[in-house]
């Protein structure tokens, strides 16, 4: 015979979760340069400041993968460059890259809960460039007339955007991120396969982000560290 089940009732007190919530989320530092805040937060400071409405949307700064991509996209460098979003969500690296002096940002994103957040972050940031949003499945985006791509989604959606853009004459440097250091030996045979090279950024935890280009592209893209990724 199966055993009786017991329930107790008590009160629980009224709380404003909202209220709750806030006050655990916390700045995110990502490098000396740029600190990501919500949009409440009024003290804290930072040379530059990325301000996000936390929603449903990724890309607060608090995944490693986030912080991972702004810290290559400032090392590399995007000043003056024509920058693509892929998979935008709530538009965090987009902002950075306009904030970093690109010339011209284009996000593109296809999840409705993401394209509402991410229009409220651009209203939150006084951008010297305003992202345009492009509502599409980076699955099925060919156009990588651009200077720098970003990349920040799971490896079985960064895998098909590499394919893609190698069918193309682009000469763009891609920021992929979103990688687990477990992936490092699938990412270098694929890329070696489709005629391009990868170089290690950064790492944070079991976490990867890496800059691919074309093996032959002239000129050679920024040397930011050692020769490929081991």
């Amino acid at each position: 015979m199966a055993g009786r089940l017991s329930a107790t009732w008590r009160p629980v007190p009224k709380e404003d979760w909202e209220v709750v919530w806030r006050k655990d989320f916390e700045p995110v530092t990502v490098t000396a340069g740029i600190t990501i805040v919500p949009d409440w937060d009024t003290t804290t400071s930072a040379p530059t400041l990325i301000r996000i409405r936390p929603g449903l949307a990724f890309g607060t700064g608090h995944h490693a993968s986030t912080r991972l991509a702004i810290r290559a996209l400032e090392q590399l460098g995007c000043r003056g460059a024509r920058v693509l979003d892929l998979g935008s969500g709530s538009g965090v690296l987009a902002i950075a890259a306009s904030l970093l002096g690109a010339a011209r940002v284009v996000a593109v994103e296809h999840d409705p809960d993401c394209q509402g957040n991410f229009k409220d972050n651009l209203k939150l940031n006084s951008l010297p460039v305003v992202p345009q949003l492009v509502v599409g499945d980076v699955l099925e985006w060919t156009d990588f007339d651009c200077d720098l791509v970003l990349v920040n989604i799971s490896p079985k959606v960064v895998f098909p955007i590499l394919e893609h853009y190698r069918r193309t004459n682009s000469r763009a440097s891609l920021i992929v991120s979103g990688l687990l250091t477990d992936d490092q030996s699938r990412l270098k045979a694929h890329c070696r396969s489709l005629g391009l090279t990868t170089r290690a950024l950064q790492r944070e935890a079991e976490w990867l982000c890496a800059v691919v280009e074309r093996r032959d592209r002239q000129p050679p893209g920024p040397a930011i560290s050692a020769g490929e990724i081991d």
